[in-house]
């Protein structure tokens, strides 16, 4: 018994070694891959841009040129970041804004920029060289001091978004409110309208639009009021339909434009 009893001994004793040794690499190999998965994400962090982060606002403006009563809208932006980006459209098209972008904690915030490049609509990308100084900013619309002679008219109400990112490229591209581009210039044929007078021809009537049972005799298309107008292209007639006149006219199509 004293022989085997010391035989086993001896294995064990031989044995722990290797598994303390086993035991130090597995150890070492979940340490090794758990700082790989954080350097991994530090690194992620430190170079993926985020998503830009955009503040939909709206209001009533006050209809006077900057600086107006309109309340002032605040945002607060972390560090570290590149632009922000205002937008603002009024509710009525035809009235022209001004979005007024500012700096600071009330009294007195520091204007940056009062943007008025457009109309009912205004975007404003503010993008200093060595980034956006953190802190509170502040958005005013107010009326433009150059109306183009067109009355503002009331509801003065509008919406906007107010926008910061970390990146140049904005992690996208920010939708624009700003002025509609026009139209191509369209060179093909020329279309429009013309006016066509009733023909000048009496014709005998038994009913008059007063719903006079008599003998009389009108004129055709004349003087009906709130008339119907349609066209039936298989036959290529013109209906004119009002009061008691219904009118079928066909026009003369070898006519020059």
């Amino acid at each position: 018994m004293k022989t085997r009893s010391s035989s086993l001994t001896a294995r064990v004793a031989a044995a722990t070694p290797f598994f303390l040794a086993s035991l130090f690499l597995c150890a070492f190999a979940l340490s090794s891959v758990s700082a790989g998965k954080h350097s991994r994400q530090r690194f992620a962090s430190r170079v993926a841009p985020a998503a830009p982060v955009a503040t939909q606002f709206n209001g009533t403006y006050d209809p006077q040129v900057f600086p107006c009563g309109s309340a002032r809208h605040h945002f607060t932006v972390p560090g570290n970041q590149v632009r922000i980006i205002v937008q603002a459209s009024a509710q009525v098209p035809t009235n022209d804004i001004t979005v007024s972008l500012l700096y600071g904690t009330d009294p007195n915030p520091v204007l940056i920029h009062t943007e008025d490049t457009g109309t009912s609509s205004e975007a404003y990308s503010y993008q200093p060289a060595g980034g956006v100084a953190p802190g509170e900013y502040q958005v005013q619309i107010c009326q433009t001091p150059s109306p183009n002679g067109v009355p503002q008219m009331a509801p003065f109400s509008y919406t906007g978004t107010f926008t910061f990112d970390n990146t140049a490229a904005g992690g996208g591209e920010v939708p624009q409110y700003g002025p509609i581009p026009p139209a191509p210039q369209d060179t093909g044929p020329k279309i429009g309208f013309e006016n066509f007078t009733a023909p000048g021809a009496l014709i005998p009537v038994t009913t008059t639009s007063a719903g006079l049972q008599v003998n009389s005799v009108e004129y055709m298309g004349r003087n009906g009021g709130e008339p119907s107008v349609g066209n039936n292209w298989l036959t290529d007639t013109t209906v004119f339909y009002s009061d008691l006149e219904s009118l079928f006219v066909k026009f003369d199509d070898t006519c020059p434009l």
